[in-house]
């Protein structure tokens, strides 16, 4: 597969198939996505990347004033319904991309609309989760969580899934694409991996 695009002629291919559309608002986000349906059956399009979700509403919604919370979430089911109608009725992957936040308080302190995701814990030092709260997090069909585990290996965790059960494996990019790596720890004992919980993110 990595092969086939070793050749200018293939890569150009492969770079003319993409089509990107900046929005700089929620407005025009939103609008966009209301629109998009022909130009995704144009151009026949088998993938719909949004990147990211969170950084648009994060700045435009302050949630520490009356009524964002609430604005923020209704725009972001909005948004949800919309993808969902188009990856259902086009056959179409739909990937969104979201955010994380730090937080200093307990799980008891955070609503489930609240800034914070639902993987945060209560601890007393500060700790990172998902944005957008556990509202959106229902949103979604599968959930995916990419971590730092060295200059070239990542984590990624199935959080989320209706096929999977919670599950992590370590990966790395390779020239041949994304691969299975074994991490081992300073004592080269093998790092096992996570299966039925989240462990908390620590900033």
């Amino acid at each position: 597969f990595p092969s086939y695009y070793s050749t200018k002629a293939n890569l150009v291919r492969l770079t003319e198939s993409v089509h990107i559309f900046r929005e700089e608002t929620c407005a025009s986000l939103m609008t966009r996505l209301e629109s998009l349906e022909e130009v995704l059956i144009t151009k026949g399009a088998s993938l719909l990347i949004i990147d990211s979700i969170a950084s648009l509403v994060r700045k435009e919604f302050d949630v520490s004033l009356p009524g964002n919370l609430a604005k923020r979430t209704a725009l972001l089911a909005s948004q949800a319904k919309i993808l969902k109608f188009l990856a259902k009725n086009l056959h179409l992957s739909v990937l969104v991309t979201n955010q994380i936040t730090s937080a200093f308080h307990s799980r008891d302190a955070v609503g489930p609309d609240s800034e914070c995701g639902d993987s945060l814990v209560d601890a007393s030092e500060g700790l990172v989760s998902a944005a957008l709260g556990t509202a959106w997090s229902h949103c979604v069909n599968t959930r995916l969580l990419l971590d730092f585990v060295g200059d070239s290996s990542r984590e990624l965790t199935v959080a989320k899934s209706t096929l999977s059960p919670i599950t992590s494996l370590f990966v790395a990019a390779r020239e041949s694409g994304l691969e299975e790596v074994t991490r081992f720890d300073e004592d080269q004992k093998k790092v096992p991996r996570r299966s039925h919980e989240l462990r908390a993110h620590k900033c």
